[in-house]
């Protein structure tokens, strides 16, 4: 990244590992749909990935909440 982005998490606290450095894009398929989409490379404590609510709002997925799943899908990146 040219200029690097202080990450916080979700509880607006800032992320321990420090600023975001790097960025990757990638291709990403779920649900009968595909998007290019860029990442935001950190360390995420337990998690592999976290879905911002802007990029949710734009692919508008339909998602099984009950299961935390898009349903009859396997995203892959």
């Amino acid at each position: 990244l040219q200029t690097p982005i202080t990450c916080k998490n979700v509880d607006e606290t800032t992320n321990k590992n420090g600023k975001i450095m790097h960025c990757t894009y990638q291709r990403v398929e779920a649900g009968g749909q595909n998007w290019f989409t860029k990442f935001l490379l950190t360390e995420l404590d337990g998690e592999d990935i976290l879905i911002g609510f802007p990029w949710l709002k734009k692919v508008n997925p339909i998602i099984n909440w009950k299961d935390k799943k898009l349903p009859n899908s396997k995203p892959t990146i």
